[in-house]
């Protein structure tokens, strides 16, 4: 799956974008008009969250307000997991969507998960 940049800003944001935590003067490192390989998704407090490597090789979960789908197609590997609090759905490779525990170990850049995710990439190159 791969996402194209529609908008690097959160002015104009929707609330609920705004009260995830993001303001006008949020910077986020990607650039309009380009593509991303989506990592993982996730849906917090009813906002989809994409995961990417931004401009600067960092993994960023951004909002899907920010993006537009440019490829549907979802890696044959990934699992979706649903739970009683946020995030309520987590879709991507098991190494972050197997449970609660795997997503915040890699949202708190858990090294050796991070490590997996480099590899997982290199990987499909």
């Amino acid at each position: 799956m791969r996402v194209r940049t529609i908008r690097n800003s959160f002015k104009g944001c929707p609330s609920d974008v705004e009260r995830s935590g993001f303001t006008e003067e949020t910077v986020v490192h990607v650039k309009v008009g380009s593509d991303y390989e989506v990592l993982a998704l996730s849906v917090f407090s009813g906002v989809a969250f994409i995961l990417i490597s931004d401009d600067l090789e960092m993994f960023s979960w951004l909002p899907g307000w920010l993006f537009e789908v440019a490829e549907r197609q979802l890696p044959t590997d990934w699992i979706v997991s649903l739970f009683n609090e946020d995030p309520s759905v987590v879709i991507g490779p098991q190494l972050i969507a197997d449970n609660l525990e795997t997503y915040t170990r890699f949202v708190d850049q858990d090294p050796e998960l991070v490590s997996a995710m480099r590899q997982r990439m290199q990987a499909s190159d």
